[in-house]
């Protein structure tokens, strides 16, 4: 029979000391009395903590991933999180193959640590020449910024990043020249009532009410 490559770390017998011990990423955590109650509640903690961090020990140092291996990581858990209660997958699953496909194609080479604010504008403005919409856009980089919060979460890096991506606004379309000029089109107008002059030494004032009545038209 072949060898699990993914089994989890087995649960044994320390025969020096009579205490239950596993073994997790070349460390020996002793667990108390061989075949206790107590120990095989250890060994399922301490096996959970691994499991969730993406069979790492909680507190090592992160890994140097690139953002390939992290979209890779990822994807797993989109996989299993966006589904309806009957185990068919949702939309959402579909959705997440665009934005990743755009960030592995550009930045998949890259260490998942530097990926800042700049490279999310690029893959953003990948997605504008695409004409793609402006909701969509959003909806896109909203996404992207949720692999990295997930990262945090299992410790693949640091929560800096994902902070630092926060930062990046939501596209905007840029209005056209047409609703630029009316945005700014204003009349002037005069009221004699409220004409005034007057005269101090050789300076003249001239009062005139400016409406700006069309601003909004």
């Amino acid at each position: 029979m072949p060898r699990l490559v993914n089994s989890n770390p087995s649960y044994r017998k320390h025969r020096a000391s009579g205490q239950a011990v596993v073994s997790i990423e070349g460390r020996d955590f002793y667990l108390g009395p061989w075949n206790s109650k107590s120990s095989k509640a250890e060994y399922d903690r301490l096996v959970s903590e691994w499991l969730a961090a993406g069979r790492r020990l909680p507190g090592s140092q992160l890994p140097d991933i690139s953002i390939a291996e992290l979209i890779e990581r990822f994807w797993d858990h989109v996989q299993l999180w966006y589904r309806h209660p009957d185990g068919t997958p949702t939309s959402e699953v579909r959705s997440y193959k665009l934005p990743l496909g755009i960030l592995n194609r550009l930045y998949g080479e890259t260490r998942a640590e530097d990926f800042g604010p700049l490279a999310l504008e690029s893959v953003r403005n990948e997605m504008i020449d695409k004409n793609w919409k402006r909701k969509s856009i959003n909806q896109h980089i909203g996404r992207l910024k949720r692999l990295f919060k997930w990262a945090v979460a299992k410790q693949l890096v640091l929560p800096s990043v994902w902070q630092a991506l926060t930062a990046v606004s939501g596209y905007r379309s840029r209005p056209s020249r047409l609703r630029l000029v009316s945005r700014t089109r204003f009349t002037l107008r005069c009221d004699l009532k409220d004409f005034r002059e007057r005269v101090h030494g050789n300076t003249e004032t001239i009062w005139c009410v400016g409406s700006n009545t069309d601003l909004d038209r």
